[in-house]
C-alpha cells in the first residue's frame, strides 16, 4: 500500500527569464554545484533538440546518478527527464521502492518582473512512511531551497558572462 506525497514550492530569482530557464535545463552542473546531493551523473541517452525555433536544449535525457540522501547514503538512481512545454520539465527519478515525480517550471511574473521557478515533487511511498510525512516535507522544501541558493550563484554567473557577449558551452551534450 502506497501513498502520494506532493510538495510545492515556488522561490523568486532576480536573474532573466531565459538565464534562468536555460540553467533548469543544464545537467552538467549537477554533481559539481549540487555536491551535497549528487555525487556522479552519467548521460545515457539524449535525444538532442535540433530545431532552432524552439527554446529547449533537449527533449530528453536518461541518466544515471548517485544521490546522497540524509547526507551519507549514497544511492544509484536511474531518472529521464523530458522538456514537454517552453519552461517545463518533467523529471522522473527511481529507486529502492521509492518514485520520484518532479514538475519544474521556468515562470515569468509581469507583475512583480520576476522570474520565478515552480517545483513539484510527488514521492510515491510506502504507507509505512505515513507518520513521517511531515518530515519528508520539510527535507524537500530544505532540499529545493539549498539548490535554489546554490544555482543563484551560477545564474549571476551566466548573467555576468552573457552580458559580456560569452556563452557558455554545454559539454554533455556533446556526448
Amino acid at each position: 500500500m502506497f501513498f502520494n506525497l506532493h510538495v510545492n514550492c515556488k522561490q523568486y530569482t532576480k536573474f532573466p527569464h531565459q538565464d534562468s530557464w536555460e540553467i533548469a535545463q543544464d545537467m552538467e552542473h549537477i554533481d559539481y554545484l549540487h555536491k551535497k546531493t549528487n555525487f556522479k551523473i552519467n548521460f545515457e541517452e539524449i535525444e538532442l533538440n535540433k530545431n532552432p525555433n524552439i527554446n529547449r536544449m533537449y527533449n530528453k535525457i536518461k541518466y544515471n546518478v548517485i544521490r546522497k540522501i540524509f547526507f551519507f547514503f549514497k544511492v544509484k538512481v536511474n531518472g529521464k527527464r523530458e522538456i514537454i512545454n517552453d519552461y517545463e520539465i518533467i523529471q522522473n527519478e527511481k529507486f529502492f521502492f521509492f518514485n520520484v515525480n518532479l514538475n519544474s517550471k521556468t515562470l515569468f511574473d509581469e507583475n512583480k518582473n520576476q522570474t520565478i521557478l515552480d517545483d513539484t515533487f510527488t514521492i510515491k511511498l510506502p504507507f509505512i512512511f505515513f507518520p513521517f510525512k511531515k518530515i519528508f516535507e520539510i527535507a524537500i522544501i530544505k532540499h529545493i531551497k539549498s539548490q535554489f541558493l546554490e544555482d543563484e550563484v551560477y545564474r549571476k554567473r551566466i548573467h555576468e558572462l552573457r552580458s559580456r557577449g560569452i556563452h557558455k558551452k554545454y559539454i554533455f551534450l556533446a556526448k
